[in-house]
């Protein structure tokens, strides 16, 4: 609005000093783009007809002029005006010029059907590949992008990393259409599908070390073989920020080691799994997955259960008395294993209760502290007297924290901020309430952090916000995606334990895994 209006004053300029031609032609244009975002389009057709009646040589107002007819809904007539702007146009490089202008229109629009027409349209043959090759890729059928792809590399050599990197892109992402991803990256997969990729990927980044671009294709295709260490040993601090996770956490000395991924298949399976909660006693773990054959849409709750500690969890079971055709996720139990609080289609809090572990839970209710916004990530305290979750009812996600009087009560609807949150999805409270485990979004990836404080609330009963926070290091973060912690009730004695989901930042595989704390 404030753009819409600064055009109009110097519109007003400009009658004042009686210009010749009229407004100048970026004027003019601007207020009409102004008008375009903010869904005044009689003002902006008015401005783009008026620029293409003062300003004939120019192909930008009418291609303006018909962006404008779309966004109204008349889709046919932008695309019978573009024809008849194509039409008009005389020359040939003018010609390929407007099919290749109308085409990356229709792309920004996501009409990839339509782009893909015009692009055909476009004579230079490079540009041509080009263009078609990305619409390919919009409309997911990537065999045919990297047939495009190769095609126009044929005449250019591998002097053009940009291609060539687009190539390499190309080639993950059919991967991933092809195969959906749907198991551990490395492990299933047959290594051939890999040498093409690994091949354009070090010699691009041979060729030029400092392309940002160049880096990122090597980093995802490792990243997406299993190879999390070599991708963050070989490209250091480029793919990682500084991390102090090996120096004493504040208030907590120690570290975490001997990482591994939970081996058994039916916890992590070739479908998506988080991890969410461990019970109290370190028997049940609770986690979602998505896509399970036996599931009932979106994400499901699971929970597998063991019968010591120092053992594999089985025995996995879909919780089917709580899952919907919605997604059901987020989930917390309490220290007494009595409640299962949740996340109900992404935004709504519920709880559901049993009599003793292995039974089933009720029918769940919803919570009084939901509101119009989103509310996730519930985490019940060891008492069973706090309520802590992820809210963005004030514009952006913080940290919330809901009380009740005693066990079995409800919890009111009077929520207390803590703090803001904004990069983070997953967390986890220590059992003294006084240590937050939390992932958080770093430039190109998502770590595991934690942080403290000194008590839970101040001398006016105001609930404290958590400190600096810590990087958890090089042990448990890696150049992959690592998040949605959850800490053992027994955190910080030794050997206890903490589940995290790890998997690529650029596709969506996702484990579990453990790491160990050890105490100095």
């Amino acid at each position: 609005m404030d753009a819409k209006k600064n055009y109009e004053r110097l519109m007003e300029l400009g009658r004042r000093q009686d210009f010749y031609l009229g407004f100048p032609l970026e004027i003019l244009l601007g207020h009409g783009i102004a008008s375009l975002e903010t869904g005044e389009f009689t003002a902006a057709e008015r401005d783009f007809v008026t620029a293409r009646e003062r300003y004939r040589g120019f192909f930008e107002p009418g291609l303006l002029l018909g962006k404008t007819y779309y966004r109204q809904g008349e889709e046919e007539e932008a695309e019978s005006f573009f024809k008849k702007l194509f039409k008009q146009t005389e020359l040939k490089e003018e010609k390929d010029e407007a099919a290749l202008r109308i085409s990356l229109l229709y792309d920004s629009l996501a009409e990839s059907h339509r782009a893909l027409e015009w692009a055909e349209r476009v004579d230079g043959q490079h540009l041509k590949s080009r263009v078609i090759a990305r619409c390919y890729a919009r409309l997911n059928q990537f065999e045919k992008a990297i047939e495009m792809q190769r095609r126009m590399l044929v005449d250019l050599g591998l002097e053009s990393t940009e291609e060539w990197i687009e190539l390499g892109q190309l080639l993950l992402h059919n991967l991933w259409v092809r195969r959906r991803w749907k198991s551990f990256p490395g492990v299933h997969f047959e290594r051939e599908e890999f040498l093409e990729l690994n091949q354009i990927s070090e010699e691009v980044l041979e060729l030029e070390p400092e392309n940002s671009s160049a880096r990122a294709l090597r980093i995802q295709v490792l990243l997406a073989q299993g190879d999390f260490e070599r991708a963050s040993s070989e490209l250091g601090d480029w793919a990682l920020p500084p991390t102090r996770g090996s120096e004493p956490a504040v208030g907590r000395d120690g570290w975490f080691g001997e990482v591994r991924r939970l081996e058994n298949p039916e916890v992590n399976s070739p479908f998506r799994e988080e991890v969410q909660a461990v019970s109290a006693d370190g028997l049940e773990l609770y986690f979602t997955s998505n896509d399970r054959p036996e599931g009932r849409g979106g994400w499901d709750l699971y929970v597998a259960t063991r019968d010591a500690p120092d053992q594999l969890f089985r025995d996995v079971r879909n919780i089917v008395e709580l899952n919907t055709p919605e997604s059901d996720d987020s989930c917390n139990l309490s220290a007494d294993g009595s409640e299962l609080y949740f996340v109900r289609d992404w935004v709504d809090l519920y709880v559901a209760t049993r009599q003793a572990p292995g039974e089933r839970f009720t029918e769940p209710r919803e919570l009084a502290v939901n509101t119009e916004f989103r509310e996730s990530s519930p985490i019940v305290s060891a008492d069973g007297l706090e309520l802590y979750f992820l809210s963005n009812r004030e514009g952006t996600r913080a940290l919330y924290v809901v009380t009740r009087s005693g066990l079995g009560e409800p919890f009111g609807a009077d929520a207390r901020f803590i703090q803001e949150r904004s990069k983070s999805f997953g967390y986890s409270l220590s059992t003294d309430g006084l240590t937050l485990f939390f992932d958080s979004k770093t430039k190109k990836t998502r770590q595991l952090w934690m942080a403290t404080r000194e008590r839970k609330t101040d001398e006016t009963g105001n609930f404290v916000a958590f400190g600096e926070p810590v990087n958890l290091g090089s042990r448990v973060n890696t150049a992959a995606f690592e998040g949605v912690p959850a800490i053992s009730a027994d955190w910080p004695l030794p050997k206890s334990t903490l589940y995290f989901v790890r998997g690529t930042p650029y596709f969506p595989n996702l484990d579990i895994y453990q790491a160990t704390w050890h105490p100095p």
